[in-house]
């Protein structure tokens, strides 16, 4: 009996110090990539889509070992702060990925500015200001609108309309469209103050109505059921035939644009990704997620995939994930090549899309 109390007394000593030695290692939490986004309310859909894309980037990136966590907006300013603030409190958070809505994503960016956690934006309001600790890989909206104007130019429509309501997406996209046009050599006629497709399209058929064998296009960056709407006034007014409907990224949800094809047949869109450049993909997504991939995933899950890159090349603090931010001038997402030569704004080159005979096709 003494003897089995001598070999207990030098086993327990060695059995504490094997659990004390790793039970913190077990229970110590891994980083964390936060997302604040409108998880409730008005805006869920947007926030829950985002969500949905990070986690997938995440576990699809085997060598990214990041926690995903969600933190709820709600889509209001005071619950943006809230959420924000519980994000840089937890000193899990290695970087945070959010800011959907102009107002937001400007709140976010100062936070990050001011709490030094690393934040990637997916908000496209206007350039960052002297971007230290936030960055936005997707297009701001006005290059974004400006290079799919020049695309449209390039291709030889180089006379036409803007047909835009006065809330400030429109007025920015019709802007800085016409920017592009003209930049390459178009003309924008005009710019139709609307905003319902009838109207829009009443005004086009007042203004061109009497001249013959002309072809205009008319830029509407309307969203796709008001899309469907405007090809139906147009056809009804019979000038469909003398204009080429052109629509912006918003548009490109594949299922449900695929599934109204036969309304807009002919339509040409501008985006930096479309399901039918990465079939394989969008599969795996539809898996995974049990949704449709479109624009604003791959953004969020290249913004994902870039937090990983740089996690997995050795920036594994705030500090280091922002020296990496600031030094990246090139980053391969899915949807494409992401430049920043002069460390300022990332860029992504829009590509032409055209409805036709019920497919998306790219031009």
């Amino acid at each position: 009996m003494m003897a089995s109390n001598i070999r207990l007394n030098r086993i327990l000593p060695l059995f504490t110090l094997f659990v004390s030695a790793c039970i913190p290692s077990a229970l110590q939490a891994k980083p964390k990539i936060c997302v604040v986004v409108p998880l409730s309310g008005q805006y869920s859909a947007l926030g829950q889509r985002v969500m949905r894309a990070v986690k997938f980037q995440a576990q699809r990136d085997r060598a990214c070992d990041l926690d995903v966590q969600g933190f709820d907006t709600k889509g209001l300013g005071d619950d943006a702060t809230i959420a924000l603030s519980n994000a840089t409190n937890d000193p899990d958070c290695l970087v945070i990925i959010g800011g959907i809505g102009d107002q937001t994503g400007s709140n976010m960016a100062t936070w990050s500015e001011v709490s030094g956690i690393p934040c990637l934006l997916l908000n496209g309001k206007g350039p960052l200001q002297k971007p230290v600790w936030t960055m936005r890989l997707r297009p701001t909206r006005e290059a974004l609108f400006t290079d799919l104007g020049t695309q449209v130019a390039g291709m030889g429509l180089l006379s036409g309309f803007v047909a835009c309501g006065a809330d400030n997406f429109q007025d920015e996209a019709c802007t800085s469209f016409a920017k592009g046009v003209t930049s390459a050599g178009g003309n924008v006629i005009g710019r139709l103050d609307c905003t319902d497709p009838k109207t829009c399209a009443a005004k086009l058929a007042a203004t061109i109505g009497k001249k013959s064998h002309v072809h205009y296009f008319v830029f509407a960056p309307f969203k796709l059921y008001k899309m469907v709407r405007f090809y139906a006034y147009l056809s009804y007014m019979q000038i469909k035939s003398r204009v080429v409907v052109v629509g912006g990224p918003m548009l490109d949800v594949p299922a449900l644009l695929l599934s109204r094809a036969a309304d807009l047949e002919g339509l040409i869109f501008g985006d930096v990704f479309s399901a039918v450049l990465n079939p394989e993909l969008v599969a795996q997504y539809r898996r995974f997620t049990g949704h449709d991939l479109s624009t604003l995933e791959v953004w969020a899950m290249d913004s994902t995939e870039f937090v990983c890159q740089a996690y997995t090349q050795g920036a594994q603090t705030k500090a280091a994930i922002r020296s990496y931010m600031e030094q990246t001038s090139a980053f391969q997402g899915m949807g494409g090549e992401y430049l920043n030569p002069d460390h300022t704004q990332w860029r992504s080159t829009i590509r032409l899309f055209k409805v036709t005979h019920d497919t998306i096709q790219p031009m």
